[in-house]
């Protein structure tokens, strides 16, 4: 099928493997399945672009491995790896800006070929996460919504998922920061999450 990983696996992979599973056919690059500290990565290694991908993706049903994939091909296409785009990633704050621009770019190929249900499932994926942002990551929650909203198919989760909030727009609390929907009058606000109820915050 179109868009799919050549040789993508379907199959339990040994957590301590390093194993070349085939070549991307988003942007075509090699894909390579070891341990990572995040559940995948797109990087330079001796000069060859490649996506490395956690094992416990790959054993994961949940997740969608096409998205996954196609979320770390955008990252080559659109030049996150530059020098330029490392250095506003490391001092200016851009890893929010960069990974909701490879969620987005994602969504839309998908969406263009028909994969609605992989889409679906990295909605659902990321929105039970909930609204609490993991340091300079999205939420889960925002994630959801602007995938969704990127597709532009009517996607939800058990929950409805509100309208993307504007970039920028972000309530930070003693706690971690979430999104907010608008900017409020004042510059107080207020972040959610089962374990710990509403906490005040400021907008920043």
């Amino acid at each position: 099928m179109k868009y799919l990983l050549a040789c993508i696996v379907f199959f339990s992979i040994v957590a301590e493997a390093r194993m070349f599973v085939g070549y991307d056919s988003f942007c075509g690059l090699p894909v390579i399945v070891e341990r990572t500290s995040q559940s995948a990565v797109a990087t330079i290694r001796s000069g060859q672009r490649v996506i490395i991908v956690d094992p416990s993706v790959m054993d994961n049903w949940r997740f969608s491995r096409v998205f996954v994939i196609a979320h770390e091909c955008a990252h080559h296409i659109l030049g996150h790896l530059s020098p330029s785009q490392q250095f506003q990633r490391q001092h200016m704050n851009a890893t929010r800006r960069q990974e909701i621009e490879a969620d987005c770019w994602a969504a839309r190929t998908l969406a263009n070929n028909g994969y609605i249900r992989e889409i679906q499932r990295a909605v659902v994926q990321n929105a039970s996460q909930g609204p609490i942002m993991q340091g300079p990551y999205p939420s889960g929650m925002e994630r959801a919504e602007f995938i969704a909203n990127c597709a532009g198919v009517n996607i939800a989760p058990s929950r409805q998922i509100p309208p993307p909030a504007r970039l920028g727009t972000i309530c930070q609390t003693n706690f971690g920061a979430c999104s907010v929907q608008s900017a409020p009058v004042s510059t107080s606000c207020a972040c959610f999450s089962p374990a710990t109820g509403h906490v005040p915050g400021f907008i920043r």
